[in-house]
């Protein structure tokens, strides 16, 4: 029988690739309608829950995990900068710089400075979340500026951003209290399971002449 750890870690490997199936699903033509930082982002979760996955299967030290965990998220808060960077046009501009290293400043804080083996990263997943909505929200406030298939995409990654600015804000606390984790964890995991899938939907989608109309086209 299947305990509900195994359950749960079942349901992030299984959806966590499909969206980056879903891209590679497409043609050379059809992959550039859709950002590469994106995909990066939807593999990285995915080799990060797998590895977590592993190492808690091989008993390693918890701190060990949390590291790596911190890890991910930074480098998950830098592709997300790099996407935003992407939308305005900013790659040869001082704005574009400044952006993209403040995740590696917050990690660098929180490493030395806090206490990363005890607060779980706290600070970092409440920064990345938080930073990426309200950035993703500027985006909305010219809606013209966007065709509808990249508004489906800001849409979807606010929406889920902004859901888990309470994930990270309560992420000590759950980590600590089993009680807490049982009765709050299952809603950000069909949160993270349910976003997988959408997007791989929406990807899965892209080759039909409705969908693709949508999107408009992204240098890579």
């Amino acid at each position: 029988m299947f305990n509900v750890f195994e359950i749960y870690v079942c349901g992030l490997l299984v959806s966590g690739p499909l969206p980056v199936l879903a891209y590679f699903r497409l043609s050379k033509n059809e992959r550039d309608q859709v950002s590469p930082l994106l995909i990066a982002w939807f593999l990285l979760r995915f080799i990060a829950d797998a590895v977590s996955y592993i190492a808690h299967q091989n008993h390693q030290d918890l701190r060990h995990i949390y590291y790596f965990e911190q890890v991910t998220v930074c480098i998950e808060f830098t592709l997300m900068m790099l996407y935003f960077v992407k939308l305005k046009n900013w790659n040869h501009q001082l704005m574009r710089w400044i952006l993209v290293i403040i995740p590696l400043l917050i990690y660098l804080f929180e490493i030395f400075l806090g206490s990363p083996a005890t607060d779980f990263g706290e600070l970092l997943l409440t920064a990345y979340f938080l930073v990426i909505a309200l950035l993703l929200l500027s985006l909305m406030f010219q809606p013209t500026k966007w065709e509808k298939g990249q508004l489906i995409i800001i849409w979807s990654f606010f929406v889920y951003h902004a859901f888990f600015v309470i994930f990270g804000v309560i992420q000590t606390d759950m980590r600590t209290s089993s009680n807490l984790m049982h009765l709050i964890y299952p809603f950000f995991w069909l949160g993270i399971v349910g976003f997988n899938t959408f997007f791989a939907y929406f990807l899965w989608n892209l080759k039909s002449n409705e969908v693709r109309n949508l999107l408009k086209h992204e240098q890579t």
